[in-house]
């Protein structure tokens, strides 16, 4: 069984509106409208002797824990509100956004673990929240960014972030 599937032609219509400068997230563009903050299983930004020492050289247990970490904040997150899965179709100048909805709750979990932290990002999910308004988008090392407008809608973020053991990294 399919983990998700596309949505209704209406509702792609809808969800690019609401997220016009998706594509410039992809390539690390600044969005005028938006800020950014991370969700990571460390406290603050590691310096490269950190990251060799809690990232490069972690066990398989520690990574295994981390990802758990991760995992768990991002089904919360995801089950409190509406979320889409963000596919990107086309080739080099022609790419567009595609949305798709989870088939189940089974689906959503399978398709929201964290990929190792030596994937590449091409292979990682990236949400939308609209209800939040927000973008959310999987990464390496145990940190995930997320795009948002308005303060007020990464309060419940926060909380859960916190809930699940994690650090909001600004």
């Amino acid at each position: 069984m399919r983990n998700f599937k596309n949505v209704s032609l209406t509702k792609q219509k809808a969800l690019s509106e609401a997220f016009p400068e998706l594509l410039n997230f992809y390539v690390c563009t600044e969005v005028a409208d938006y800020k950014q903050v991370s969700v990571s299983v460390f406290d603050h930004w590691l310096s490269q002797e950190e990251a060799i020492k809690r990232i490069d050289n972690s066990s398989s247990i520690q990574c295994d824990n981390n990802n758990e970490l991760l995992h768990k904040f991002i089904i919360s997150l995801a089950q409190s509100t509406e979320t889409y899965v963000v596919k990107l179709r086309g080739r080099n100048t022609d790419k567009k956004a595609t949305f798709r909805e989870f088939t189940s709750h089974c689906g959503m979990v399978n398709s929201l673990i964290p990929k190792h932290h030596f994937s590449a990002d091409t292979h990682r999910f990236v949400l939308v929240l609209p209800q939040l308004n927000l973008v959310y988008f999987e990464s390496s090392d145990f940190t995930h960014h997320i795009y948002f407008k308005r303060e007020e809608d990464l309060e419940s973020v926060s909380k859960l972030a916190n809930e699940n053991g994690l650090s909001i990294i600004k």
